[in-house]
């Protein structure tokens, strides 16, 4: 799952639960705590590796194309 999605789960249902609690409204507060939590585990069990495995090439890719090259001095 991207990051990005985790992150934005995350935050909204922390603030959420936040803004729950000031209304005493706990239980709804500690279910959304609860979903962030399973929506950060999710991540572990979609995929072995995580993300890593398939942006290791183009990494590797990136890297092989700013290596420079050898070429022969300037003629001054």
């Amino acid at each position: 799952m991207n990051p990005k999605i985790i992150g934005g789960v995350q935050l909204v249902c922390g603030l959420l639960a936040i803004l729950l609690g000031f209304l005493d409204m706990t239980f709804f507060a500690m279910l959304l705590l609860g979903v962030a939590f399973i929506v950060t585990g999710i991540d572990k069990f979609t995929a072995p590796g995580g993300a890593a495995p398939a942006a290791a090439p183009r990494r590797a890719a990136y890297q092989q194309a700013q290596r420079p090259r050898a070429r022969a001095p300037p003629a001054y």
